[in-house]
């Protein structure tokens, strides 16, 4: 079985949003969805935390570069993860207060396991690929190849999570995830 990992932005209180200040073209938000392998930089990324409707320190934003809590990285690397290029990140608040204990994460790999047959989706760009929108997905659980975390070819910025892994991260009681079972 498969889940999409998201974020609770309804929990309270609500998660903050991010924008990125990486002024370097090659580190863009952009690049850390396509599920690459990347040149990492060595020094921390800069990531400004902003308040839409909530103040809250979610375990993972996804609005600009992919952050996650280092207990989340470490976890899913206890739990078998192999695949995330991960550097330190530097998050402030618009109190100016620094938090250290993120990393940007870049998932390497992605695999095209959506069942079209199954799911319901748009497709702008015809191809049925990258950028696919999805009402109701469904994996094919034997294109997945057992992964275990991975991001979805036909919609990048989807995070593919296989139950082993959700079961792991579930011990760990975080506030801000939110899964969808992917039937297969």
């Amino acid at each position: 079985m498969y889940y999409l990992l998201e974020k609770n932005s309804f929990q309270e209180p609500r998660p903050y949003r991010t924008r990125s200040l990486v002024e370097d073209f090659a580190l863009q938000p952009s690049y850390w969805i396509s599920g690459d392998i990347m040149k990492m930089p060595t020094d921390p990324i800069k990531i400004e935390l902003w308040e839409r409707a909530g103040n809250g320190l979610s375990e993972i934003f996804l609005d600009s570069i992919p952050l996650f809590s280092n207990d989340l990285v470490l976890t899913l690397q206890n739990a078998g993860v192999d695949n995330l290029q991960t550097c330190p990140v530097i998050l402030k608040q618009p109190n100016g207060n620094i938090i250290n204990n993120y990393k940007a994460v870049n998932i390497v790999g992605k695999i095209a396991c959506a069942n079209k047959k199954s799911s319901q989706y748009n497709d702008p760009t015809g191809t049925g690929m990258i950028a696919c929108n999805f009402r109701k997905l469904v994996i094919d659980a034997s294109k997945a190849y057992g992964q275990l975390f991975f991001r979805l070819a036909e919609a990048l910025s989807s995070i593919i999570v296989h139950e082993r892994v959700k079961i792991a991260v579930d011990k760990m009681n975080f506030k801000y995830l939110n899964w969808r079972a992917l039937n297969e």
